[in-house]
């Protein structure tokens, strides 16, 4: 009798157990996960500070085709440690530029048919928000170059049966560890790594005709001194632009002057102060826009003060990607009574800067 109860006692709690152990297995995850490839998002060209400070995308998961079996009516869940309110802010250049990402929409699950199953059935879109922000974040969003790790990005999880302490103790897996990596749990299936990739580009601005040359005709002493503009000789300064964005929109401030080193006392002509040239005469510089106004140089080739802008563009104006500056050059006598005979040679700088 006391035999026959101990056995039907353990045949009993063998029972029981077999039958917790078939709800246990009615889940889908079996203790893998499985990492796709890395889904990188370049934002170089999409987010510029005085003209588009926020960029919406769509990305697409694509997770490994492994094998899973579902015993059916599972509900996947689609998790990620993106905070969702405020969204994370990383930080590229070691902190230069900081960068808001936020996913403004993303499935919630999805559930699962019974039947064996690879993970492009559980493949979904993210809808990002990336929005260019002021400074500073968190020290742990610094990243040392253009280029961000955000960890297990988006995951799917199967929290099927999943018991209250179960979930307490994986906390720190479900949304931790944005930026190193969160612990491993075994009720994550697929998940993957989002690489971000911000190397702004800015508008810049060059020269076409470096080095060019203006030579104005050889004129007598008296049409010096009593012909306006003697040896007038037009010419262009020819100049291009790159990273304009969208159709022809500067993303920053650009300036254009000329500065030189022959000067004479005022700063709207230039003279040739080499021993044998011409005296009481110099080069005075005009645009086609104003003939009547002379150019200003300045006396400093980073800092244009009371110089002239000879072309200039503000933050989100729109230019041609190649453009002209006309101008023209003459004769100017600033001391009529000394002119005399010589050659005349002055040179200036054209100088390009993003105030």
């Amino acid at each position: 009798m006391f035999v026959w109860s101990k056995i039907r006692m353990v045949f009993a709690a063998l029972l029981v157990s077999l039958v917790f152990n078939s709800a246990a297995n009615a889940t889908c995850y079996d203790d893998i996960t499985s990492l796709g490839p890395d889904i990188v998002v370049d934002l170089s060209e999409h987010l510029r500070k005085h003209t588009t400070r926020t960029w919406t995308t769509t990305v697409y998961t694509n997770f490994p085709n492994r094998p899973f079996y579902c015993n059916g009516d599972e509900d996947l869940k689609y998790q990620s440690p993106i905070p969702e309110s405020g969204g994370l802010l990383v930080g590229f250049h070691d902190g230069a530029y900081w960068v808001r990402m936020e996913i403004v929409n993303k499935a919630t699950s999805i559930k699962m048919k019974g039947g064996t199953h690879t993970g492009s059935a559980v493949n979904t879109a993210v809808a990002l928000r990336f929005t260019l922000v002021d400074g500073p974040g968190p020290k742990e969003g610094k990243f040392p170059s253009s280029i961000a790790s955000i960890q297990k990005f988006i995951n799917v999880i199967d929290d099927t049966n999943m018991g209250f302490w179960e979930s307490v103790w994986n906390l720190p897996s479900a949304i931790g560890g944005i930026f190193g990596g969160a612990p491993e749990w075994k009720r994550r299936m697929f998940t993957h790594n989002l690489v971000l990739i911000y190397t702004p580009t800015y508008t810049t601005c060059k020269l076409d005709n470096p080095g060019l040359t203006v030579t104005l005709p050889d004129v007598s002493i008296s049409s010096v001194t009593a012909v306006p503009r003697a040896g007038y000789t037009p010419f262009n300064l020819n100049f291009s632009c790159a990273n304009l964005h969208g159709n022809g929109v500067t993303d920053r401030a650009v300036d254009i002057f000329l500065s030189s080193n022959d000067l004479g006392t005022q700063d709207t002509y230039l003279i040739d102060q080499r021993p044998g040239a011409a005296q009481g005469v110099g080069i005075m510089l005009v645009t086609a826009n104003d003939p009547s106004t002379p150019v200003i140089f300045s006396r400093s080739s980073i800092i244009r003060g009371r110089g002239t802008s000879i072309h200039s563009l503000s933050p989100g104006s729109y230019t041609p990607d190649r453009f002209t500056a006309s101008m023209g050059a003459f004769y100017f006598p600033f001391a009529p009574n000394k002119v005399s005979i010589g050659p005349l040679k002055a040179a200036a700088i054209v100088n390009i800067i993003y105030p």
